[in-house]
C-alpha cells in the first residue's frame, strides 16, 4: 500500500490527505461512505475500512475541507468549493 509524500514528510498515515486530493479530483459530484471506500482502493491503492473511510471523512468536515448532505436517507460528500476572486472589485 504506497502513501502520499506528504504523509511520508508527517511520518504518519493520514487517510484523509489522499481522501482529500480525490474528492477535489471531482468537486462537481458528491460520494457516499461506500464511494469514497471504493475510490481509495481504486485510485489510491488505499484498502480501507469503512470505519477508517469515515474517520477520514469525518477529520476533513471538521476542516471545513468537506461538506455533507443527507439525501433519501444517506449522507453524501462533497468537496467544499471556495471562489477566489482576483483583482479588485
Amino acid at each position: 500500500m504506497p502513501i502520499s509524500r506528504e504523509e511520508f514528510d508527517q511520518r504518519r498515515i493520514d487517510l484523509s490527505i489522499p481522501v482529500a486530493e480525490l474528492l477535489s479530483d471531482r468537486p462537481d459530484l458528491a460520494f457516499t461512505l461506500v464511494d469514497v471506500q471504493n475510490l481509495l482502493a481504486q485510485r489510491a491503492w488505499r484498502h480501507a475500512t469503512l470505519e477508517d473511510a469515515e474517520q477520514a471523512l469525518e477529520t476533513l468536515l471538521s476542516r471545513g475541507d468537506i461538506e455533507v448532505a443527507e439525501i433519501e436517507g444517506q449522507r453524501w460528500y462533497a468537496y467544499t468549493i471556495v471562489e477566489r476572486r482576483l483583482g479588485f472589485l
